[in-house]
């Protein structure tokens, strides 16, 4: 092969699509040897490029990627034993958590009183020392935490699945209120958005929300939910229908910033799966 030959435009655009592309090594191995015989600089260079990039993908792919996820209701408290809050579990919330401590992420898990969490008989000890876990119960509380854990800039991703209430009482009463009254009315304010406070803090984080409507068609729920994300800032949103939930079938939407349906899943283990599966993807 001669010097002419081998540092052609054609052979030099073949060389790098193999190097780029492929996933055997064997044409690696052959374009060193043959290259290295007729001391093809250019492509010798091609190829020190290449084992960079490699060795740069290794590396990144070592470093251990760091989850803030938030999960579970919030309260509005009203007397010293009455409150407001919502029909959230923390189920989804805990198998994203669970999904994520697997593929080997440190997760914290911000989560509301008397929702379900991760339980070390489920995910092992081992799993479980790398699960941060902070108890909040209300939307003040969980804007506190998130200013917390997020000012340093640590995070990779934050997962905003928590069921946050868009209204509190405007006022706690910091007795009980007597039983004996005939009407008692209160009055709701409305609450910060949470999800829209999170790339203020941290431009750079990838942002995952969630939207929950009610007896809306698949075309109706991607509408509000695309129109969300576009709000938020969000990365990537998550749009469910109450009715399926109440039925038993979690039929959740995967929703890009293209305003494309990316994924369809049932069931909330495997939504979880699917989930961290296309983070890891997206940010690897």
């Amino acid at each position: 092969m001669s010097f002419e030959i081998a540092t052609s435009p054609t052979l030099l655009a073949m060389t790098m699509f193999i190097l780029f592309t492929s996933k055997n090594d064997k044409y690696f191995y052959y374009i060193i040897i043959i290259f290295q015989r007729v001391n093809c600089k250019p492509i010798l260079l091609i190829v020190q490029i290449y084992i960079i990039r490699n060795q740069y993908e290794v590396i990144n792919m070592k470093k251990k990627m760091k989850f803030l996820i938030t999960s579970g209701p919030t309260r509005g408290p009203i007397d010293a034993i009455r409150y407001i809050t919502n029909k959230s579990t923390g189920r989804l919330g805990t198998e994203i958590a669970r999904e994520a401590l697997n593929r080997g992420a440190d997760v914290t898990f911000i989560y509301g009183k008397g929702s379900i969490i991760p339980d070390v008989k489920d995910i092992g000890e081992k799993l479980y020392s790398k699960l941060k876990l902070i108890e909040i119960r209300t939307v003040s509380d969980l804007i506190k935490s998130i200013n917390q854990e997020l000012k340093d800039g640590s995070y990779d991703v934050v997962i905003h699945s928590m069921a946050v209430l868009d209204y509190v009482p405007d006022k706690y009463i910091s007795d009980k209120v007597a039983s004996g009254k005939d009407e008692w009315i209160i009055r709701l304010v409305k609450t910060p958005k949470v999800i829209k406070m999170i790339k203020e803090i941290d431009p750079d984080i990838f942002l995952v929300g969630f939207k929950l409507e009610f007896n809306k068609t698949k075309e109706e729920l991607v509408k509000i939910a695309y129109e969300t994300l576009i709000k938020s800032n969000n990365d990537l949103i998550i749009a469910n229908n109450l009715i399926d939930l109440e039925k038993g079938d979690h039929i959740a939407y995967f929703i890009d910033k293209e305003e494309k349906v990316i994924g369809v899943q049932t069931g909330k283990r495997n939504i979880a799966k699917k989930l961290i599966k296309f983070i890891f993807e997206e940010l690897r």
